[in-house]
């Protein structure tokens, strides 16, 4: 009997491993050479797509790999096209080794544009892809047929950046049905076309919705603020510059689009006074301690800071101004 359970329970764990994770959902990659930029967006009913669907290197692609998901394409097409495979052999290359292509869905763009897609037979309908220059679009167990189609429309037809319109294509795709099961994640990631020498600048936008009743509203939300960290970042790279005005313009519409968080227009105002700038980091104060007064704790914290060097008069100045 102690024999019996055990071959029970290893042929149970064999089974529960041996079959890929599925993630049946709707996704889309692409670049936009004129921004500098490439990535990709996906919705499922899944718990953390975005942890496995999208894979992408600066100066190499974009991949999207679902269905009954083999991570593994992700990292294996992008090292191929790293060493100048194009698309299409890659994947050729990939699926002939593959067992089960039949229920593997796929979406990859290089860095030269030229992109893929592949829906293995055996996906579950409504599943479908379509490709075209720069984008690959695919989806399956849809609620109706169509979703790629209207996804390529979307994206194609929005103005603004690449994360406005890969958002536009998710939306579209909601629009007409979405995914036969519902909704529950999503997530977006974008990179720069160009090799990066670090890591803190190899992404522009790593966002994950993991588990929500309303997945695209919470990613639209983490994108409005992902962007205004971005403002804040380009204010701190101006102010370095000495461009002031235009430091200030970035932190200002950082704060526009992130109210929430007054912090990233405090170390905006900080990096001015650094520059004894005083005068126009005052306002600017002024806001941020009638919102959060326990940041001026963080004032004298700065004195002679090496990162954001404050001088004794500079934080005594901050210091005295009031929130009225």
């Amino acid at each position: 009997m102690k024999i019996k359970n055990i071959l029970t329970i290893l042929l149970v764990t064999t089974l529960v491993y041996a079959q890929e994770r599925p993630v049946h959902t709707y996704s889309i990659v692409a670049i936009d050479k004129e921004s500098g930029q490439m990535g990709g967006a996906v919705q499922s009913h899944w718990f953390s797509v975005g942890s496995l669907v999208l894979w992408a290197n600066p100066g190499v692609g974009i991949v999207a790999t679902q269905s009954f998901i083999r991570p593994e394409y992700g990292p294996e097409i992008l090292n191929m096209f790293s060493r100048g495979v194009s698309p299409q052999l890659a994947l050729n290359i990939l699926l002939r080794k593959d067992s089960e292509q039949n229920v593997r869905q796929i979406g990859a763009v290089d860095i030269r544009g030229r992109s893929v897609t592949f829906t293995g037979e055996d996906c579950i309908v409504y599943a479908s892809g379509i490709q075209g220059d720069g984008y690959a679009i695919q989806a399956n167990i849809m609620r109706n047929p169509g979703v790629p189609e209207a996804m390529e429309q979307a994206y194609l037809s929005t103005e603004g950046s690449l994360a406005d319109r890969l958002y536009a294509a998710l939306v579209a795709a909601e629009n007409i049905g979405g995914d036969l099961r519902g909704k529950q994640s999503a997530a977006m990631l974008i990179v720069p076309v160009e090799k990066v020498d670090n890591l803190l600048s190899s992404k522009i936008y790593d966002i994950r919705v993991d588990d929500s009743l309303d997945p695209l509203s919470d990613l639209n939300r983490l994108m409005r603020i992902q962007k205004a960290y971005i403002f804040a970042n380009e204010g701190d790279v101006l102010s370095a510059e000495g461009k002031l005005q235009e430091a200030l313009d970035a932190y200002n519409k950082a704060s526009e689009l992130y109210p929430e968080n007054v912090e990233l227009l405090f170390w905006g105002a900080v990096i001015l006074c650094t520059d004894d700038k005083f005068d126009i980091a005052k306002p600017m104060f002024e806001k941020i301690f009638k919102v959060d007064p326990d940041l001026k704790e963080m004032v004298p914290r700065l004195e002679n800071h090496p990162m954001f060097p404050l001088s004794e008069d500079m934080v005594k100045k901050i210091l005295n101004i009031t929130s009225e």
